[in-house]
């Protein structure tokens, strides 16, 4: 469906101040694409507004989209904003696609997260299973709200044969990770209390739910050059693609991990009446290794690169 992309070509990120929208345009410049649009730097728009939308749109005339923006946090801030999340994160999504389509784009890569999938329990999350099934009920808004870039993208290509695909992402940390206590996800939010608790001394931190939930974590990095063939090389908006390492860690193994690096000794409690959220998230890649060539980063190397990151920005 898509043309070859050109190294020339004008390429839009919304998001673009986000972890990954970072390690995204950082990973076109290495591969050797020319000045990417980045929405959240020299265009700050309200996606969820449709005027501004349109007219950024209209304005900057993207070929290729990179979709990254959404309004979410972590279990704590889904718990409390649902209908916030819900209504932000779909209208963005609906406006995003219908200017991005209209603007005369050739082709839209949008990022979901591993919540929106059904949550079928222990066994892997196949791509093809994301309707299957209502996502787990301790993040359904931004679950649900994802969900919405996967059926528009569709009804777009049905209707006028759009190319708009959608690539599901697990759990993903790294250097420019949100740190905002709402809204920083587990590996940052680890690792910001350890470190604290290591800088002040404190003799012990404590950590939502039991540890026995187990995540894939994919380092930013990996998820950018990951995109960044999904756009070169992926061409089906009714299937989404699943981004992510097979290698899977528990909660508790990833908190005892993340103390070792720092060098925290004191003691780590578990608060039992906090939700674990989704037992598994494990995806299927069995068919992205067709599509995405990158290598992705060990976890251990990750971390301690994502640790020394916030030891050295957040120093007090």
């Amino acid at each position: 469906m898509s043309q070859q992309i050109q190294k020339t070509s004008k390429i839009l990120i919304t998001g673009g101040s986000s972890m990954i929208g970072r390690h995204l345009y950082d990973c076109l410049i290495r591969r050797g694409y020319e000045t990417p649009y980045i929405l959240d730097g020299r265009y700050l728009v309200d996606l969820t507004n449709q005027r501004e939308t349109e007219e950024l749109f209209a304005i900057v005339k993207p070929e290729y989209v990179f979709n990254l923006a959404g309004y979410n946090g972590n279990i704590s801030f889904s718990q409390k904003y649902q209908a916030d999340i819900f209504f932000k994160t779909s209208q963005i999504a609906l406006n995003s696609l219908r200017y991005a389509y209209e603007s005369g784009a050739e082709k839209c890569v949008n990022i979901l997260s591993s919540c929106a999938i059904a949550d079928l329990g222990d066994k892997k999350l196949k791509a093809e299973e994301l309707w299957n099934g209502p996502p787990n009920k301790t993040i359904e808004a931004h679950g649900f709200a994802k969900r919405v870039w996967d059926a528009y993208s569709r009804q777009l290509y049905k209707q006028h044969g759009f190319n708009s695909v959608c690539a599901i992402v697990n759990n993903s940390y790294g250097e420019y990770d949100n740190t905002d206590i709402e809204k920083t996800k587990a590996v940052m939010g680890i690792i910001k209390r350890v470190v604290l608790a290591k800088r002040q001394n404190l003799p012990a931190i404590e950590c939502w739910g039991t540890g026995q939930v187990f995540r894939e974590f994919v380092y930013a990095g990996d998820v950018a050059n990951a995109l960044i063939d999904v756009m070169e090389n992926y061409d089906n908006p009714l299937c989404p693609i699943n981004v992510s390492t097979e290698d899977e860690i528990s909660i508790y193994d990833l908190t005892y991990k993340i103390a070792k690096i720092v060098g925290y000794e004191g003691e780590i409690k578990w608060d039992t009446t906090k939700p674990d959220g989704q037992k598994r998230k494990s995806l299927d890649i069995s068919n992205m290794r067709e599509y995405v060539k990158s290598e992705f980063t060990p976890i251990d190397t990750g971390l301690a690169q994502t640790i020394k990151w916030y030891m050295e920005k957040y120093n007090d």
